[in-house]
């Protein structure tokens, strides 16, 4: 089933307002497409994990530094952050949804203290702590904003 969504043009985005097809017949809601990303990203499934994002999509990870634009550059990202990390997970502690925004607060575990962001390899584990504002339009991530609370 193909399903046109029009309220995005209102949004000053008409570019991603492209006809969206999902298996299930219907666009997933913002936090159905958070949790779709938080399952591909614990089975470290890089196509999976980049799949929500749309093929112009901006994420800036605020700690990180500049902004990933593209879902090409998500997914470099991703392979480069599983082979560097590849004992990690995160779990969502709650996620909000208003309109075409999901708001994410997580925890996870880095197991093996590899080097991360700024963080020297030490051999230990360290958790990260953040959060994560989505906007979801035709079933896709266009904009992510998110940032680490704490690691350590």
């Amino acid at each position: 089933m193909v399903r046109r969504v029009g309220r995005c043009a209102a949004f000053g985005r008409p570019d991603l307002c492209a006809l969206a097809v999902e298996a299930a017949g219907r666009l997933r809601s913002p936090r159905e497409v958070v949790l779709a990303w938080v399952d591909g990203f614990n089975r470290r499934d890089t196509l999976a994990a980049a799949a929500p994002y749309h093929d112009d999509a901006v994420n800036t990870e605020v700690t990180a530094g500049r902004p990933t634009v593209r879902r090409q550059a998500v997914l470099e990202e991703l392979l480069e952050f599983f082979r560097a990390l590849p004992d990690n997970y995160t779990r969502p502690v709650i996620v909000f949804e208003d309109g075409e925004w999901a708001v994410r607060e997580s925890s996870g575990e880095v197991l093996g203290g590899a080097s991360f962001a700024r963080l020297p390899a030490n051999g230990r584990s360290f958790t990260l702590q953040g959060c994560g504002f989505v906007q979801v339009i035709a079933g896709k991530i266009t904009f992510q904003r998110g940032s680490w609370d704490k690691a350590g």
